[in-house]
Formats: C-alpha cells, structure tokens, sequence
C-alpha cells in the first residue's frame, strides 16, 4: 500500500482509498488500465431554490414593515 498526496489539499493518503479522508475528495478509479472518472459531489441549485429562497426573503421583509408599523396594511 503506497501514500500519494491529495491533489486538492495535499493530505497523505493511500493509494487505494476512493476519497480522501480529510477533505472528501473522490479520486478517479482505474479499472483494467482505463480511468474511470470521478464522481461529482457538488449539486447545484435549481431555479425552484432561488425562488423559494427569494419568496422567503419578501415575506421577511414584509413581516418587519408591518411589525414595525412602517406600512400600515389595513
């Protein structure tokens, strides 16, 4: 079992771990001399997120202006 260093954070690790233990990096794979790619881990956010996300944000906003008595909404 040989140590190679993470490529993202340079931590030791071995060779035959499929991510590094200190900062999750998945490695690529090789299976019968062909590389095998990684697994991406990072989702990305979808216009639903934002949305709810912008909903929550006028809602808050709306909450404070009548908590404060800025706007009357009667």
């Amino acid at each position: 079992m040989a140590m190679v260093n993470c490529p993202v954070c340079g931590h030791a690790m071995s060779t035959t771990a499929t991510a590094c233990p200190n900062c999750g990096h998945v490695m690529a794979a090789t299976t019968a001399g062909r590389t095998v790619a990684p697994v991406h881990t990072k989702r990305r956010v979808g216009p639903g997120r934002w949305l709810a996300g912008l909903f929550a944000l006028i809602l808050l906003v709306l909450i404070a202006l009548w908590y404060f008595d800025v706007v009357n909404f009667t």
